[in-house]
């Protein structure tokens, strides 16, 4: 189930939640940006007017999770969209006359990349699936392997670059945008993790390219 994390700009909207969870979602309150552990995508919650300080901070805090962003707001103004948008929110909602618009939008973000590339190896189309919604890759259709946040992205651009090596700094950039502490030990890491939870069959191997990177192999 998809973990939406509400991060509110006052007080918590329960109608909000309550809107979330009948509609399939998991529905969590955030305490801050910095407590988004397990979150899937975030919900900036304005309740005020003059809340647009307290949301850009949240915006600026929440720029390298890579997490997907919508900001919800009960009145804004064109200026303030812009800079909603500018600063990295997917989109930005009115709670009076969007919220239908909100459950769409999130749906549709949730399945892009579920149907596979028609450019990868149709072997690999019928053996391997990645699955967005529940972060998690289906082997032979039957054998479903749960990967955290990072690790699933990791394997995502290496599938989608199956067979061509992937650097590491192009790794890097990918799970850790922006970050200036370019660590090749944080890459390896979560490749040995993926590595462990991949079939004991090594159907799909990781190959480490010495000094450059890691290549994907069917």
């Amino acid at each position: 189930m998809t973990r939406i994390g509400l991060l509110s700009t006052s007080s918590y909207d329960t109608d909000l939640r309550t809107l979330l969870i009948q509609n399939g979602y998991e529905a969590t309150k955030v305490q801050g940006s910095d407590h988004v552990e397990g979150i899937d995508i975030i919900l900036i919650d304005k309740n005020k007017e003059n809340d647009v300080s307290k949301t850009i901070e949240y915006l600026l805090n929440l720029k390298e999770q890579q997490l997907p962003i919508w900001v919800i707001a009960k009145d804004y103004v064109t200026d303030e969209k812009l800079i909603y948008l500018q600063l990295g929110a997917n989109g930005v909602i009115s709670k009076t006359t969007e919220m239908k618009e909100l459950l769409l939008t999130m749906h549709n973000y949730l399945c892009t990349g579920c149907a596979l590339s028609d450019s990868l190896p149709k072997d690999a189309l019928d053996s391997l699936i990645l699955d967005h919604n529940k972060q998690c890759i289906v082997v032979d259709k039957e054998q479903e392997i749960a990967f955290t946040r990072k690790e699933f992205r990791a394997f995502e651009i290496l599938y989608q670059n199956m067979n061509d090596t992937v650097t590491y700094d192009e790794l890097f950039q990918y799970l850790w945008n922006g970050s200036k502490d370019k660590k090749i030990y944080r890459v390896a890491n979560i490749i040995f993790h993926i590595r462990n939870k991949l079939p004991e069959n090594k159907k799909y191997m990781i190959q480490t390219i010495r000094s450059k990177g890691y290549i994907l192999k069917p």
